[in-house]
């Protein structure tokens, strides 16, 4: 069944990058605290701050899927911390690796100074630096041959995860004791509010020995992940929800050959039906049931979508038979649907040349919409990649899933001056829905297109649960692994 989807064109790699990076990886962030904010005088004692390196293991629902290296070392002003990060992930019966390394450098108060991210998967690669100038941390972006720059605000100097924990002991962790907290997540360039409860001691099992250890849960975009450390701070296992699960392993354990092999996130976290969908690709009208998951902070009433309580209609829109038809005058509400991000590099000259070619001169107009959806469709190999989907590098490389047609073909809309932005759900095929992402376009009214698919207007079956660029993405951790859809008609 790989192999057919892969066929058909269809690519729903979306959530084997996603699963991973914002499900496992919660302690692989940035924090601050927010309602307890480190003061230079509340340092605490600085000899139970867990120096040296550490190995754990990576599993997925049972699986070895890789490692993780931590390195702490103390220097005349502080600690700088280096963590790698290595797996191997099947996607689609694609095996591919994925290498994510951090290095960070913080003064003695645990206040982060500079870091470096490196993420790299096959012959994709994204590398940014950091560097907090007065209350703004500063970014370079370097992906497909470019650099991006980018500054975010922050109230209170943001903490490497890993000073979290020191930062914890200090504090103490008395049962009960709460952190609200935000979470800096560089591969996705976002900020968001996180609570920290110390729930307090525990006994676990690791490997052949029986523990008595601290238990934390941290809240994440309504997804909790439970962490267990002794009391100088070290962690001895993670958990999340969705199956991911980090312990403490020595070395020659952790870095064990012949892990990666068993399990297929794609299909893993895939929604399955109770009923078939006959020729999905021509569905115009569908009717379901959206259950076990929460509904209220999601863009479910948007144009062809209608929520009724958890019932959601989905009508697929009509496109006009005029293709010189030039686009209405762009509403002042949509305008930020033409700024180029890191990652969305609309203003750079290769992305403006190609697109200036492509629609030739049509420029905007429903006819140059088309033609740079059936150019991204046609030139872009469908390949399952696990990496942050970035325009310029998708331009260069003509490889990727359906992250990269869509980030892709916004980048080159918003050059023509369309507005245009990347949407995320599910879209049904062949035995359930998969998480997949795709566009949609202002004409007036916002339209969905897959450039993966080649359809324009997309058909029924893509329920959208996020819209916008690549940061509003993470809210996907909200229903993977939870939702299940029952479908009700269609025609």
């Amino acid at each position: 069944m790989k192999r057919f989807l892969w066929s058909k064109g269809l690519s729903v790699g979306i959530v084997a990058f996603w699963i991973i990076m914002m499900g496992l990886l919660v302690g692989k962030v940035y924090f601050h605290p927010a309602d307890e904010y480190l003061e230079p005088d509340a340092i605490g004692s600085e000899d139970r701050i867990p120096l040296g390196e550490r190995w754990m293991g990576i599993y997925f629902k049972g699986y070895k899927i890789g490692y993780a290296h931590e390195t702490v070392q103390e220097h005349e002003n502080g600690y700088s911390i280096r963590e790698k990060i290595s797996m191997k992930l099947v996607v689609l019966e694609h095996s591919q690796l994925v290498n994510m390394s951090t290095e960070c450098v913080a003064d003695r108060k645990f206040n982060l100074r500079l870091f470096h991210f490196d993420l790299s998967t096959g012959s994709n690669q994204m590398k940014i630096d950091g560097r907090v100038m007065g209350r703004k941390l500063a970014l370079k972006v370097h992906t497909g041959g470019a650099v991006t720059e980018r500054a975010i605000p922050f109230e209170h100097i943001p903490f490497l995860t890993n000073n979290l924990r020191p930062f914890l002991v200090q504090r103490g962790l008395e049962p009960d004791k709460r952190y609200r907290v935000s979470i800096f997540d560089p591969s996705t360039m976002n900020l968001s509010k996180v609570n920290v409860t110390v729930m307090g001691k525990e006994r676990i099992t690791v490997g052949s020995n029986d523990l008595v250890v601290n238990r934390l849960k941290v809240s994440y975009h309504g997804m909790g992940v439970n962490i267990w450390m002794d009391d100088d701070g070290s962690v001895i296992k993670e958990e999340s929800p969705m199956g991911l699960v980090l312990v403490r392993e020595d070395e020659q354990v952790a870095k064990a050959e012949g892990f990666g092999e068993q399990v297929d996130l794609v299909q893993a976290v895939a929604v399955p039906s109770h009923i078939p969908i006959k020729n999905p690709r021509e569905v115009s009208s569908l009717k379901v049931k959206l259950k076990n998951i929460p509904l209220v902070k999601f863009e479910m009433n948007d144009g062809r979508q209608k929520l009724t309580g958890n019932t959601l209609q989905v009508v697929k829109e009509k496109w006009p038979n005029s293709p010189s038809m030039p686009l209405p005058p762009i509403a002042k509400d949509v305008r930020e649907f033409l700024k180029p991000t890191p990652l969305i590099q609309s203003d750079h000259s290769l992305i403006g040349e190609r697109a200036a070619e492509i629609a030739g001169p049509k420029d905007r107009t429903l006819g140059a919409i088309r033609a740079v959806s059936e150019w991204v469709y046609r030139h872009v190999e469908k390949k399952p990649t696990l990496s942050v989907p970035s325009a310029l590098e998708v331009l260069e490389s003509g490889v990727g899933d359906c992250n990269e047609h869509a980030v892709l073909l916004v980048a080159l809309l918003r050059s023509l001056g369309i507005p245009s932005r990347p949407c995320v759900g599910v879209v049904y095929f062949r035995d359930g829905f998969y998480y997949h992402a795709w566009a949609e376009v202002w004409i007036g009214r916002w339209v969905a297109v897959d450039p993966t698919l080649n359809q324009l207007p997309a058909d029924a079956t893509h329920i959208k649960f996020v819209h916008g660029d690549i940061e509003n993405w993470v809210d996907l951790v909200k229903i993977i692994g939870r939702l299940q859809v029952e479908i009700l008609e269609y025609r």
